[in-house]
């Protein structure tokens, strides 16, 4: 027995009665939600536009960022590396990429393809550009996930 009120004061509970709901009213589940299955033009164009817009910022990042600057930008990242006693593949630059899922030409690419297609050159040739700027130092890249990385190994 709890505390508080004694039971031969609780009053019997009437019965519950239910109703039978006829089998055709029963609803287990929520209906689906229709979602129309159309494409309209206007926002298929601004968003091929937004695709467009995105790839060229990235070509400009790129050459401003790493392409025509001086070599004298990776200097600190270089003193760094040197003061670490050379690690192997040292990052010197780096850059998160949000690829999406299709590019503004409709194909789908991962990282290093996005990378390559938004800059119009082969990440090689990319290397060789930035090699000509160094001497007794090898350049190249890593990636992982959405990040990409200029790295440099010592000859």
């Amino acid at each position: 027995m709890s505390e508080g009120v004694p039971e031969e004061n609780i009053p019997p509970e009437a019965p519950v009665e239910f109703e039978p709901v006829p089998e055709s009213t029963v609803q287990l589940e929520s209906p689906p939600v229709q979602v129309p299955d159309i494409i309209d033009l206007n926002n298929l164009i601004n968003e091929q536009q937004v695709l467009v817009q995105r790839e060229s910022d990235l070509k400009i990042f790129f050459n401003d960022t790493l392409i025509s600057v001086p070599v004298s930008i990776f200097k600190p990242k270089l003193i760094e590396w040197a003061t670490l006693r050379f690690p192997i593949m040292f990052p010197i630059w780096s850059v998160n990429v949000a690829v999406p899922d299709v590019c503004s030409d409709g194909v789908t690419r991962g990282l290093v393809p996005y990378i390559e297609h938004c800059i119009g050159m082969k990440l090689d040739e990319l290397m060789t550009v930035l090699q000509a700027k160094f001497i007794d130092i090898n350049v190249n890249y890593t990636y992982q996930n959405s990040r990409f990385s200029v790295v440099v190994l010592k000859v």
